[in-house]
């Protein structure tokens, strides 16, 4: 409650807080990717004019992981310029999307400094919102009202089966993660940890619903790197034991996750690294190259990889891939040495597992891909620098 004393006392900081709560509900509520984007541009990046101060930028700069971030912000808006569809309009855009992802880091800084429980708040806050969304997915599946019969999907802008149901897993995951840490490994057993588990059973079966690969891969993932970090290796078998079991029900009821659903990803992935190779193996294609890279495949017309990595490739060649891939690397490292921020590189893992198999690119107005991606990424840095020396003291 002190800290909550502090932030009110600070009325700017309180109203970006209630703005990015606002921002981040709305995934749930609004699917008109322009009113979802003036809510950002309003509620949080607007305050940001109000509240941002010189310390904020001396402490986010003296951090490696941010500058790292800048580093890979101002290549990927450099390969504007090599792009074959150069343009001033094309330049600007790319560039107003770095400062808006800048901007997400500098407000999770401003937040986190002033109000240090927001973290753990934001993901009981989110995994209880998102059980209760995906009742009323389930629900409207069941009762045949919604738009796709044999496949369960989300609402507003988290529609897409893969993505909602990734993100929902995640951040179940993640609780029990924090829990597991704060609670002496579930002992003895509380009520939140029943609760918990009932989250992470609902995720698993919306992810069956959702006919979401993707959702099994990351749940197995996040298992087998929480495994290997705690060094609790069963963790590993029991988690096969549960992805076994779920695949037994898909083949019982004849879902379609690995039924009569076409691999075409590897066919779109060969034709973008074949432009990339045409292009250039350093520098890529430039910003917008998809645009010249389009693919036929699964019964439908591809103009993206389907593959953030295969993007990266595509678009700023093996320098912007080296980049990206080292950056998630070291935020990952930085998430997994603070107890606080663990729930966090959970969530960070399922993203980076997540893109292996879809997305497009980094540099977008908010989307989805910045719940598993880059709000994972600015919350663990977020808390590296509260509880570093580099932070100054208010």
């Amino acid at each position: 409650m002190a800290d909550f004393f502090l932030l009110s006392k600070n009325k700017s900081v309180f109203f970006l807080t209630c703005g990015m709560v606002v921002f981040l509900l709305c995934y749930m509520l609004i699917s008109v990717s322009k009113i979802h984007n003036a809510i950002f541009y309003s509620l949080v990046l607007f305050p940001l004019l109000f509240c941002a101060e010189k310390k904020h930028f001396v402490a986010l700069h003296k951090s490696k992981l941010m500058n790292g971030l800048l580093l890979f912000l101002i290549y990927s808006t450099c390969t504007v310029f090599w792009s074959e569809f150069f343009s001033l309009e094309l330049l600007f855009r790319t560039f107003k999307r770095a400062l808006y992802i800048y901007g997400l880091f500098l407000a999770f800084h401003i937040i986190i400094d002033t109000f240090s429980s927001f973290p753990g708040r934001l993901l009981q806050f989110a995994s209880l919102l998102l059980s209760v969304f995906s009742c009323v997915c389930i629900y409207l599946f069941l009762t045949g009202a919604g738009p796709d019969p044999s496949r369960m999907w989300g609402l507003a802008a988290l529609d897409h089966p893969s993505f909602y149901s990734v993100i929902f897993l995640a951040f179940t995951m993640g609780l029990a993660i924090r829990y597991h840490i704060e609670d002496n490994q579930f002992q003895p057993v509380k009520s939140r940890h029943v609760i918990s588990l009932f989250m992470i059973i609902l995720a698993i079966i919306v992810a069956i619903l959702c006919d979401s690969r993707s959702a099994l891969v990351c749940f197995l993932m996040i298992v087998a790197f929480y495994a290997f970090i705690e060094r609790k290796f069963y963790w590993i078998i029991m988690a096969f034991v549960a992805v076994a079991l779920g695949l037994f029900f898909i083949w019982f009821t004849n879902s379609s996750v690995f039924i009569g659903r076409t691999p075409y990803r590897l066919d779109i992935w060969s034709v973008f690294l074949d432009k990339w190779k045409e292009c250039g193996y350093l520098f890529g294609c430039g910003m917008s190259g998809w645009k010249t890279t389009i693919v036929q495949a699964g019964g439908s017309i591809h103009m993206h990889a389907h593959s953030i990595y295969v993007s990266q490739l595509h678009t700023g060649g093996i320098v912007q891939l080296f980049i990206y891939i080292t950056l998630l690397l070291c935020f990952l490292y930085e998430g997994f040495i603070d107890k606080e921020s663990k729930p966090w590189a959970i969530i960070l893992v399922a993203g980076m597992t997540m893109t292996l198999f879809d997305g497009n690119k980094i540099l977008t107005t908010p989307s989805p891909l910045w719940i598993i991606l880059l709000i994972p990424m600015s919350i663990i840095l977020s808390i590296s620098l509260k509880n570093s020396k580099i932070q100054p003291n208010n």
